[in-house]
């Protein structure tokens, strides 16, 4: 640790050079790739100034005799690290976070946990983090989520939590996520929706959801989404669509149904979309109808 610091410092050589001043001078720390199998309390200790700390892995390295196998992580262990707006902890072996971890982090825009082994999340975790819009938790094993774990993230722009093993969404989970470009919730188990469960989210522009275990979806379910350009649904096991289900969706432009169970499609389903994409293939379609 303390020679990856003495990297990061200009005109330093050797460790005993590291000076106070010189700690609080660091802006960006990037030790992913070393080796290292734990963190301990105290090593960003004076690093006030820190805006950039990646301890994750490179995950198109194919050599990964160097990666990083953190297991677990002290709770105070970003204390101090105010500033601090790009956090990086990807591709190690962790299975779960203490509360408060993130406590005081209140600058964080980027925070990316994707590649752990995290199977929960405690309900309060992301509290705090205000000025976050990028939040990655993909490929992990999370298998379900507290109702108001993103309360307080009004900034949040992208959220990445596919390749998990969710089977269900609490009703109001994005409540507050006015700002959401883009949902990815693909490679889970999820089988049903909450009929309102997108509701205010009326920037979205993407909205993932192939790769599920879903049979149907209820009419309005996507109500309210009228910057949605992009929805997937393929490789699911929806059986039929109801008339309106797309309706409103003005600026859609790709749309992915392929790899389900559709017997029919209504016959004013598609009225009203700028579709440039259309995938209908893999399903149990006989006939089309007129128009």
């Amino acid at each position: 640790m303390v020679s990856a610091v003495v990297r990061a410092v200009p005109n330093v050589t050797r460790c005993r050079n590291v000076t106070a001043t010189r700690l609080a001078a660091i802006t960006e720390l990037l030790i992913n790739d070393k080796n290292l199998t734990m963190l301990r309390s105290g090593d960003f200790d004076g690093m006030s100034n820190l805006q950039t700390l990646y301890i994750g892995n490179d995950i198109y390295d194919r050599d990964s005799r160097n990666d990083n196998q953190i297991r677990s992580l002290p709770e105070d262990i970003f204390d101090g690290l105010s500033n601090l707006e790009n956090l990086n902890m990807s591709h190690n072996r962790i299975s779960s976070l203490p509360e408060g971890i993130f406590d005081g982090l209140s600058n964080l825009g980027y925070l990316n946990i994707s590649g752990n082994q995290l199977t929960s999340l405690p309900a309060d975790i992301f509290d705090g983090l205000s000025n976050l819009d990028s939040l990655y938790l993909y490929d992990n094993r999370i298998s379900s989520l507290p109702e108001d774990i993103f309360d307080g993230l009004d900034d949040l722009d992208r959220l990445f939590m596919y390749d998990n093993r969710i089977s269900s969404l609490p009703e109001g989970v994005f409540d507050g996520l006015t700002w959401l470009d883009g949902l990815h919730l693909h490679g889970n188990d999820i089988s049903s929706l909450p009929a309102d469960i997108f509701d205010g989210l009326s920037q979205l522009r993407t909205l993932s959801l192939w790769g599920n275990r879903i049979s149907s979806l209820d009419e309005e379910i996507f109500y309210g989404l009228a910057n949605l350009v992009t929805l997937r649904l393929q490789d699911n096991d929806i059986t039929s669509l109801d008339e309106d289900i797309f309706a409103g969706l003005r600026r859609l432009h790709h749309l992915y149904l392929s790899g389900n169970q559709l017997t029919s499609l209504p016959e004013g389903i598609f009225d009203g979309l700028g579709l440039g994409h259309l995938y209908l293939s893999g399903n149990q379609l006989t006939s089309l109808p007129e128009g």
